[in-house]
């Protein structure tokens, strides 16, 4: 409802089947007098009218947040909360998550014995999806394209899936472990509105939820990572889809000293003047991401990694360093 130029009159209109009304209607950010909005019902229709009017610009700036965040807007749903799509998405996902084989049941317990903590049992299975199951979509879906995992036996079974098929054998090779996993959905994007709950996410991850109640996120798309969350999914919206259904929360914020470039140089001068040094590079969090796809790139033609991903090449699970 703001645009790069004036607008002097605009009208947006719903036309909504009486049986689904809009459940949440809310404006952002709004310039006090310039919208005006009616509902009224025609037979078994509800319309649903914002008029706008002498609405002034708004000036974009270099690097500035994605407009539609920023600028007066309407944001509407007939969806009622966030925990109804949290049930949503539970109910889609358990049937596959369900849909186990001996044989995944079978490496789910190879992997986690002998660790003694709840996190070793997580990090072995992380690893294992991130680094052995690769980024890859050429079977359809049916009942939610974009959102409704694959049974979690085919995606054990063909070693590869995309983010929500990752996703889904993580949880289900969790549970098989007698951990608490459950599927999320992220935004890599502008937080989403707490009050309007709509289900549009661009990514699905893992969370396992803690003897405290807090989550443990994860993302077993990226296999560069050296940390369970890549530091760019940091400061995001996510719900966590259960069946008693779960509020919106956002990821917590990797601090700057965990994302750092150390460099160490150690040289000695000799006496015909020539200086001898070395230099050391370690890459944490985002860094040691980032250079860690960069550097296996020239694999590539050597045929020593498989893509698995959007950025995804093969590296091991340690923190890189040359």
């Amino acid at each position: 409802f703001e645009a790069t130029m004036p607008i002097r009159r605009y009208r947006y209109e719903v036309s909504a089947p009486a049986a689904l009304p809009l459940s949440r209607t809310l404006m952002r950010d709004a310039h006090p007098g310039t919208v005006t909005s009616q509902t009224n019902v025609a037979g078994n229709r509800i319309i649903y009218r914002w008029d706008l009017q002498d609405v002034p610009r708004y000036f974009e700036e270099p690097g500035m947040p994605e407009a539609y965040s920023q600028v007066q807007r309407l944001v509407l749903s007939t969806v009622p909360d966030w925990p109804t799509v949290s049930r949503w998405y539970w109910n889609l996902s358990k049937p596959h998550l369900d849909a186990s084989s001996p044989e995944l049941a079978a490496r789910a317990a190879e992997l986690v014995a002998g660790a003694t903590t709840e996190r070793e049992k997580v990090e072995r299975l992380f690893r294992f999806v991130s680094q052995q199951i690769r980024y890859m979509g050429i079977t359809t879906e049916t009942d939610a394209p974009g959102y409704e995992p694959h049974d979690v036996r085919l995606t054990f079974a063909n070693r590869y899936g995309v983010c929500r098929d990752k996703a889904a054998l993580l949880v289900a090779m969790l549970r098989e472990a007698g951990l608490a996993g459950f599927p999320v959905l992220i935004h890599n994007g502008p937080k989403k509105d707490p009050e309007v709950a709509a289900p549009f996410f661009n990514h699905a991850i893992v969370a396992v939820r803690e003897a405290d109640g807090s989550y443990l996120l994860m993302d077993p798309t990226d296999e560069n990572t050296s940390d369970l969350l890549p530091a760019y999914l940091s400061d995001k919206s996510y719900l966590v889809a259960s069946p008693e259904g779960d509020p919106l929360r956002t990821s917590p914020v990797a601090p700057a000293t965990n994302n750092l470039v150390r460099i160490d140089t150690e040289g000695t001068l000799a006496r015909d003047g020539r200086l001898h040094f070395a230099t050391r590079m370690v890459f944490e969090g985002i860094n040691d991401n980032m250079y860690r796809g960069h550097l296996a790139r020239p694999a590539r033609s050597r045929g020593r990694h498989r893509r698995r991903g959007p950025t995804a090449l093969a590296a091991g699970p340690d923190r890189g360093s040359s």
